[in-house]
């Protein structure tokens, strides 16, 4: 509209269309934004042609870690695992107060877990969905862990082989049975805690192979197992948990025992049959053990106890 055509208006009207054509810029300004704004879970166009990445909401996900009882002094990393394996694994330590947190998750499917420096210890894993929103967990341990401790772990029939468990159910002197391969072989009483251990004479008639050896309350109830596996060879040298392989860790407890820092009991594989504790020849013959592997001559004869 021209100044003349405009200036021949009433001033009244001249002020209506004025106001109307500020609003309609204004109007065409907030629409222009929208329109170029990215919407959330679609995929946009940039300048040069090439699809850009899908853009996700993100959330946090935080919570609780508690402490185990029988383990109360160590350190706790939380995992956050996705069931689409094209996020990577998160990790964080729980703080002091047993609190974690995960900033910016995006929506998907996710499976809590703990690890503890423990070895009793066991925290059931959570399943959870992030869909938009932040996610609280409180993570908790087993009161009742389904693992056995064995020491070791593979040896030759008649070693003697060291059982620790952990289960409330038999806390405060409840009994907890010991059995191999479903045969009765020990009983004992638990702690306060439900701690317990025991240790087994392996008979000298086991065959060689994988075996179980597991414990019940006394009314029969399962509350742990672990396999077990016999060898006519005997263990390899540093093998602490009778797996067949002698990792980095095991070779540290090795130096540890003959250093003094920790007692034999941590790993009686690291030793030589019939020495008391862990020499120079036993860290040596562990070492070869790791780089060799534990089917070489450095496989001796099982270590016991006593």
């Amino acid at each position: 509209m021209s100044e003349r055509r405009e200036s021949s208006l009433p001033l009244k009207r001249r002020w209506q269309v004025r106001r109307g054509a500020q609003r309609l810029v204004t109007l065409m300004a907030v629409l222009g934004g929208l329109l170029s704004a990215p919407v959330a879970g679609a995929r946009t166009t940039p300048p040069n042609g090439a699809p850009s990445p899908t853009v996700l909401p993100r959330a946090r996900v935080d919570g609780t870690a508690d402490a185990d009882v029988d383990c109360l002094d160590t350190s706790l990393v939380v995992v956050l695992d996705a069931v689409d394996t094209g996020t990577e694994q998160r990790r964080v330590d729980v703080v002091p107060n047993g609190h974690f947190v995960f900033d910016a998750v995006p929506d998907g499917d996710y499976v809590a877990s703990v690890e503890a420096d423990c070895p009793l210890s066991f925290y059931p894993p959570q399943h959870l969905t992030v869909a938009g929103g932040n996610v609280s967990l409180e993570l908790a341990p087993d009161v009742c862990p389904p693992r056995l401790l064995l020491n070791p772990r593979r040896a030759a029939p008649g070693s003697r082989i060291e059982v620790s468990g952990r289960c409330y159910y038999v806390h405060s002197g409840g009994a907890a049975r010991v059995y191999l391969d479903g045969g009765l072989i020990a009983e004992v009483r638990a702690g306060t805690i439900g701690d317990y251990h025991t240790a087994i004479l392996l008979p000298d008639a086991t065959v060689p192979g994988r075996h179980t050896i597991h414990a019940t309350t006394a009314t029969g109830t399962r509350i742990g197992s672990a396999d077990f596996f016999i060898g006519n060879v005997g263990v390899c040298l540093g093998d602490c948990d009778g797996d067949g392989d002698v990792r980095i860790n095991e070779l540290l407890t090795a130096v540890n025992i003959a250093l003094g820092a920790v007692d034999v009991a941590s790993c009686f594989a690291a030793r030589v049959a019939g020495d008391e504790t862990v020499g120079i020849n036993a860290v040596v013959g562990a070492v070869r053990s790791a780089l060799n592997g534990c089917e070489g001559p450095n496989v001796t004869p099982t270590p016991g106890p006593g």
